[in-house]
């Protein structure tokens, strides 16, 4: 049963982007299993908040995993307005899911906020040092590599790489102490979504997210 969550005035907004059956749900769900105080998934999208400490400073987490689905685009456009940290995800047995995070899902990120911090995350790594290894090996899967995930996490320009993995949670705390310390980093101007109570896109204004000084910071 999900637990009630003190006030928090820091309030992050974080969203899983990447092509469907990567492993984002896993990813939510793994992190899940880690904090003390998680709240109950929505019933139209996966959904968590949670209560996270970085560097003795409280942090609400509110972590997003939309559809993502191509028919989906324009509605979960709509949500994105008010991100402050994208975490891009693809499956390492899966070359099209990481070959899709260049092609489609950076540019969804810089959709509405030029310069947003986003994190790239590899899942699904456990499935290179398992017995499911030999199944895929005779199957040739081809695995995105960890120098391949570096190479394009630096070519995308995402604030930080991290591959994670089922076994003991590898890595997936670190991605969520990663997104509180990018809040503390960039400003994201909040873009209201709405307009005359209809969505549209025509009420939208693209914003760039601005580097606190370090005044700003402490």
């Amino acid at each position: 049963m999900a637990q009630s969550i003190d006030y928090c005035k820091n309030e992050i907004k974080v969203m899983l982007l990447g092509d469907e059956k990567v492993g984002k749900t896993s990813l939510l769900n793994f992190y899940y299993n880690t904090m003390q105080t998680p709240q109950l998934f929505s019933i139209t999208q996966r959904f968590l908040k949670v209560k996270e400490i970085f560097e003795n400073k409280e942090y609400m987490l509110n972590v997003f995993e939309p559809h993502c689905g191509d028919i989906f685009d324009f509605v979960r456009r709509l949500d994105t307005t008010d991100v402050q940290v994208f975490v891009l995800c693809y499956a390492v047995d899966s070359r099209n899911s990481f070959e899709r995070i260049e092609e489609k899902w950076v540019g969804e990120v810089h959709w509405f906020v030029e310069s947003i911090p986003f994190i790239l995350v590899a899942t699904k790594t456990d499935l290179k040092i398992s017995d499911f290894v030999i199944e895929y090996e005779s199957r040739l899967c081809d695995f995105v590599s960890t120098k391949e995930g570096m190479m394009l996490a630096k070519r995308i320009g995402a604030f930080a790489f991290y591959e994670v993995s089922r076994n003991g949670f590898f890595n997936v705390s670190k991605v969520f102490k990663k997104c509180c310390e990018l809040s503390e980093l960039y400003d994201v101007p909040y873009q209201e979504t709405y307009k005359n109570s209809e969505y549209t896109l025509g009420c939208f204004k693209k914003t760039k997210a601005v580097r606190k000084t370090k005044k700003e910071v402490m």
